[in-house]
């Protein structure tokens, strides 16, 4: 639902006069449906009778005031013009890229409209709990709109805004190294920082230490499988293997191959072999 606000006694602030709802239409406001047009009574928007449809296109009759800081490229003073001027309040005495997209509307919409300069030169802030410049003005009804007002989370709480119009890519500067990529052979470095490519280097062997250890230990890894086959084979070759060693003091290793559970624990692909190489790599 729209509100439909009396904008004939601005000196009082705009009235709520009635609503307006999509298949329900005007409704006064004690919620009868009304019929608005042909009333000499509703004077509408370009100052006729019949109720518009659409978007509003014409303001004929309307003056504005539009409350201006002087603000270079955007809005300033143009040569020859000073506050002390008796017509500075003239368009003819502005200029600025907000103030060009004023003129473009004043056209467009058949408006004519004055500019209102802030006593503090202020766009708009808190200051002990009052606010002051443009926003001031917009609070006392001394302005009708104010181009270029940025907004802010404290300003949206008193003021409206319209969509933007304007939107500014400010970045940060700062110096920049004096071995540029283009030229410097180790610019695949340059995203972190020395220690931290130590330790990612560091990482890199010890993690391999580790996969190659535990590859040693585990019965299921390149190592441990013939050891494992050994221990746990039951045939003559390997049971009298096993007590040789026992009596030898030596490793469950062994490079012979025989027809039993070891030859088959041994086949396995070299590359497969988790060693500090192979982990590493």
């Amino acid at each position: 639902a729209y509100d439909i606000m009396n904008f004939e006694n601005i000196n009082n602030g705009f009235e709520k006069v009635g609503t307006w709802q999509a298949g329900e239409g005007l409704k006064d406001l004690a919620g009868n449906n009304v019929e608005w047009s042909g009333r000499s009574d509703i004077k509408f928007i370009g100052g006729k009778y019949a109720a518009p449809t659409g978007i509003a296109d014409d303001l004929s009759g309307y003056h504005l005031k539009i409350g201006t800081v002087d603000t270079p490229i955007f809005t300033f003073l143009k040569h020859g013009c000073s506050y002390s001027f008796a017509n500075v309040s003239s368009p003819h005495c502005w200029d600025g890229w907000f103030l060009e997209v004023v003129e473009r509307l004043s056209r467009d919409l058949n408006f004519t409209y004055e500019h209102v300069v802030p006593p503090d030169h202020k766009w708009g802030g808190l200051t002990e709990g009052e606010w002051d410049g443009l926003v001031r003005l917009l609070l006392d009804d001394k302005i009708d709109l104010a181009p270029g007002l940025s907004v802010s989370s404290p300003r949206t709480q008193v003021v409206g805004f319209t969509v933007a119009f304007y939107e500014d890519e400010a970045t940060f500067t700062y110096k920049r190294k004096s071995s540029a990529s283009s030229s410097n052979k180790y610019f695949f470095l340059e995203p972190f920082d020395m220690k931290v490519w130590i330790f990612i280097l560091s990482l890199t062997f010890i993690i391999g230490a580790m996969i190659s250890c535990l590859g040693k230990l585990s019965p299921y890894g390149y190592y441990g499988r013939p050891i494992h086959a050994m221990q746990s084979c039951q045939c003559n070759t390997c049971e009298s293997r096993r007590n040789m060693k026992i009596a030898k003091k030596c490793r469950l290793t062994d490079t012979k191959r025989h027809e039993c559970l070891v030859d088959e624990a041994g086949e396995s692909n070299i590359l497969c072999e988790l060693s500090f190489y192979n982990s590493t790599w």
